[in-house]
């Protein structure tokens, strides 16, 4: 491996996605629920006394809706959403409700 010529790109995800574990004590000690398992979509939630969050990976090629009640924001890309979000292929998500 070459130390001195690290993905800059994947550099910056695994360090977005450390601050993100960091930040949301759920991701520490919270309770894990799991809520969907099928055709490559998984979703499950953490939660503990302070925060909760709702974690989304689809990790096929195909797109597929996700309902839900409120308004969250993707912690990944600063993206907002209203009731549902389209999932497009190999797309993973960790939102926080914003309501």
């Amino acid at each position: 491996f070459k130390w001195n010529e690290v993905d800059n790109k994947i550099n910056k995800w695994y360090k977005n996605l450390c601050n993100i574990r960091k930040s949301i004590t759920a991701f520490i000690d919270g309770e894990v629920s799991n809520l969907y398992a099928n055709k490559g979509l998984i979703s499950y939630t953490r939660k503990d006394s302070s925060s909760e969050v709702l974690v989304i990976v689809n990790a096929d090629s195909s797109s597929h809706t996700v309902e839900f009640d409120g308004r969250l924001i993707n912690l990944i890309d600063g993206n907002a959403y209203d009731n549902f979000i389209e999932i497009n292929g190999e797309f993973c998500g960790i939102f926080v409700n914003i309501d």
